[in-house]
């Protein structure tokens, strides 16, 4: 092996070294998670995500960037969808007070749609507090609602709210 070809391959190996120690692992793929899927977020989950953003910029903008214009994973969607079936059984045998939309599907995709509009607006707000021109082209992208999936689409109170946060990104 030449000197230059080792010098290549070295450059090669350190990387993949760096862009390993980027990868977002899996406690730090809960914080961002954390954030996108409270409930009351008492717990300084967007604070936990914009020190993570301090350490790991580009994987954080990443995850953000893919929950903003994807939303939850097809998995996270499935299991929010069962919880929701559930809890609409729950609700029947108590004879509690039913939503106007009474039919079981119409109650789960309801709900499930505040879900994803929550995940999609967490993420905007976070994109925009970490601020950047990294972050803008997806805050435009899903201010004028091009999403990533075809059937996906924000509601006007969501758009705004995505509108505010592309305008209020943080410039340093």
């Amino acid at each position: 092996m030449t000197a230059s070809s080792a010098r290549t391959l070295a450059l090669i190996v350190l990387g993949f070294a760096v862009a390993a120690c980027e990868a977002l692992d899996a406690a730090e793929r809960a914080t961002i998670d954390a954030w996108l899927a409270c409930t009351e977020c008492n717990e300084h989950e967007l604070d936990s995500v914009l020190a993570l953003a301090g350490r790991k910029h580009d994987p954080t903008v990443t995850a953000l960037r893919d929950g903003l214009l994807e939303g939850p994973t097809s998995v996270q969607r499935q299991n929010a969808s069962r919880q929701l079936d559930t809890l609409y059984d729950r609700v029947a045998v108590v004879g509690g007070p039913m939503p106007p939309m009474n039919p079981r599907t119409e109650f789960v995709r309801h709900y499930l749609d505040n879900i994803v509009a929550t995940y999609r607006v967490r993420s905007a707000f976070a994109l925009a507090h970490i601020g950047g021109a990294d972050v803008k082209p997806a805050l435009d992208s899903a201010a004028a609602n091009q999403l990533r999936i075809p059937s996906d689409t924000l509601r006007p109170a969501d758009l705004d709210a995505v509108a505010f946060a592309r305008d209020s990104i943080w410039q340093p």
